[in-house]
């Protein structure tokens, strides 16, 4: 090679194509924010894939510090994850929660810096019971509170009727009061009654709620214990797979560092580009 010449790396000797390898890599052209920016976008791809929906996010630092890592949050959609991870024993749960990821520490971010969040909303009896019997108890239960509203009427009308003599002694009172007075002659004062002695009507007899209604609600009790249960283990099950795939990501993130800074990866770029190199490896 000719002092001054400029030639393509596949044509340099040997010892001008280490010091080329060398230059590109000490000036940093292994890794640029075009290279930041496709990492990026393949973690949130890869995190999309096993179930977080659009909105994910994700950060890094990989720089071999101590509180580098990969870390992310969105929400998850419950029930393409469950099926991506053969997680099928949660299906049943998928409608009454729903989970977010969030990143809780803004100064580092790795596998521990993440924290799950299961909300529930479970369902109702109408949604464990099944249709049939539900709404038998529900007939059955507002032919009992129709029966209460009768007895209850019933009972006050027996009250009313019992305080009748004295609503009357307290209007002639009134009424004798106002002459008081006025008139230079009244007759002595009535004294006030006694209430009347009417007996209240006895409790209805409420129609009794068949063995089956007992028997539902206590398998839907059963059912809604077991789901809690299941939740419960659930957000720990997912504290550990968030702290897997955050390992997972940085790995991938590290090789994928670590290979573009190879001089596999250097020769590749430079051997598929029109960059020529004088006799000290730098650029023409």
């Amino acid at each position: 090679m000719e002092e001054g010449e400029c030639l393509r790396f596949k044509d340099l000797p040997e010892e001008v194509k280490k010091r080329a390898i060398e230059r590109w890599r000490e000036k940093g052209y292994t890794w640029d924010d075009h290279d930041s920016r496709w990492l990026t976008d393949d973690f949130k791809e890869r995190l999309k894939e096993v179930g977080f929906e659009d909105n994910v996010e994700c950060w890094w630092s990989l720089g071999y510090c101590q509180g580098d890592g990969v870390c992310f949050q969105g929400s998850l959609d419950l029930a393409r994850f469950f099926e991506k991870e053969g997680w099928r024993t949660y299906k049943e749960i998928a409608p009454y929660i729903s989970v977010n990821v969030k990143n809780h520490n803004h100064q580092y971010c790795h596998w521990n810096s993440m924290t799950v969040e299961v909300n529930e909303n479970w369902p109702g009896d109408e949604d464990l019971i099944p249709q049939a019997t539900f709404e038998a108890m529900t007939e059955w239960e507002v032919e009992r509170q129709r029966l209460e509203r009768a007895h209850r009427d019933a009972v006050q009308k027996v009250l009313e009727a019992r305080e009748a003599p004295i609503r009357e002694w307290e209007e002639l009172i009134r009424r004798y009061d106002e002459r008081r007075g006025v008139l230079e002659w009244l007759p002595d004062r009535p004294e006030k009654p006694a209430p009347l002695s009417i007996p209240l009507p006895p409790e209805p007899d409420y129609p009794a709620g068949p063995k089956r209604f007992a028997n539902a609600k206590e398998k839907a009790k059963q059912k809604l214990a077991r789901f809690e249960a299941k939740a419960k283990k659930l957000e720990e099950d997912l504290e550990e797979w968030v702290e897997d795939m955050s390992r997972e990501l940085e790995k991938s993130g590290y090789e994928t560092i670590e290979y573009q800074n190879s001089d596999e990866y250097i020769v590749e770029v430079l051997e598929n580009n029109d960059y020529k190199f004088d006799e000290e490896g730098d650029m023409c």
